[in-house]
């Protein structure tokens, strides 16, 4: 099932965003073929861990945003496909090497790379999925338009983000190991986690677009509240979500501190903060007995809201943007991501 299933949009912005979503997969493939011509496309799903890694696919939201961000900038976003693959590669990497660090057997709905190829393996994949993303970003310098300049640009944003996105993934760790973290320490480990490749996506396709400094300047804001609705939006769908694709609360359960832990936290009572300092601590404890903390809290209702005026703040910065197609196929994706169910 297509991401926009859970969505009201017209025939026509399916037809636009399939097309770009095809076009994406389309550039993905050819770098890996120019890689490994051998791999022949009835064994991609079972023979290669790279390959299961990316297909069938995700909601292709990252790259979607860089075409976007570029039709909007010039008007043509087939400009910026090649590091709009590239920013798919790098989004997947860090997918992989997630799911290594967090022992994580399921994504998507799917066998990870780590529980079907081992640690070793995913290692190597991931690896070799970065490579490939600084090669499609380079590979736009053969595009029509395109500067040395530019380039230069989006691979010096790509090292920033990516050295943030690093820290971010550390800072997620390390938050495991205590119970002294804030809903403030919760939001810099979003910006610097989930926010970062946002930006990357959308100041890439600007930069290639030939937007000014302050457009691009917008573009980084924007993905940065995009990254926080995102996130939040993820740490409830952990709790409430049932189209996931893996087991309720498993987040919950890795004893991670999302926005929802830390506000029961914060406002718990004596004995439903002891419950939950003991489960962070090891003790094992339903899920069900969690979320009915969460729900005297008030704390599944708070980061409700929080996303909400994430996505409002989202959605004023796109009313900044010059107004023509790219920018509506914008709104339409903030929608989505929104509503999303998955």
């Amino acid at each position: 099932m297509r991401w926009w299933a859970s969505v009201e949009l017209d025939d026509n912005i399916k037809k636009i965003i399939q097309e770009r979503i095809d076009a994406i997969d389309t550039q993905m493939k050819r770098i890996l073929l120019e890689e490994n011509p051998f791999l022949l496309p009835e064994k991609w799903y079972r023979d290669d861990p790279i390959v299961q890694s990316i297909w069938p696919s995700g909601k292709r939201l990252r790259p979607l945003l860089c075409l976007l961000s570029c039709e909007i900038t010039c008007g043509d976003w087939k400009r910026a496909l090649p590091s709009s693959a590239g920013i798919e590669f790098l989004h997947t990497f860090t997918l992989i090497h997630d799911d290594v660090m967090d022992k994580s057997f399921l994504r998507r709905g799917r066998p990870t790379v780590y529980s079907e190829w081992g640690e070793s393996i995913a290692i190597a994949a991931g690896d070799t999925l970065y490579s490939l993303a600084i090669k499609s970003i380079l590979r736009n310098l053969y595009v029509e338009g395109v500067t040395l300049d530019q380039i230069k640009k989006v691979l010096d944003i790509t090292t920033q983000k990516c050295f943030s996105l690093a820290k971010g993934q550390t800072f997620d760790i390390l938050s495991e190991k205590t119970m002294d973290i804030t809903i403030d320490d919760y939001m810099k480990m979003v910006e610097l986690k989930t926010s970062s490749l946002m930006e990357l996506s959308l100041m890439a396709g600007a930069i290639i677009g030939g937007a000014s400094n302050s457009e691009i300047h917008l573009f980084e804001e924007l993905g940065r509240e995009l990254g926080r609705a995102f996130q939040i939006q993820d740490d409830v769908l952990d709790v409430e979500g049932i189209h996931t694709g893996k087991p309720t609360g498993l987040d919950l359960h890795r004893k991670k501190k999302t926005i929802i832990v830390i506000h029961a936290m914060e406002n718990a009572n004596d004995n439903d903060r002891k419950r939950l300092e003991k489960f962070l601590r090891g003790e094992a404890i339903k899920t069900k007995e969690l979320i009915d903390i969460f729900r005297r809290t008030g704390s599944i209702d708070f980061a409700k809201r929080k996303a909400k005026e994430h996505f409002a703040n989202v959605r004023t910065r796109i009313q900044m943007l010059e107004d023509n197609h790219g920018k509506h196929y914008l709104e339409k994706l903030v929608d989505y991501v929104a509503n999303r169910v998955r």
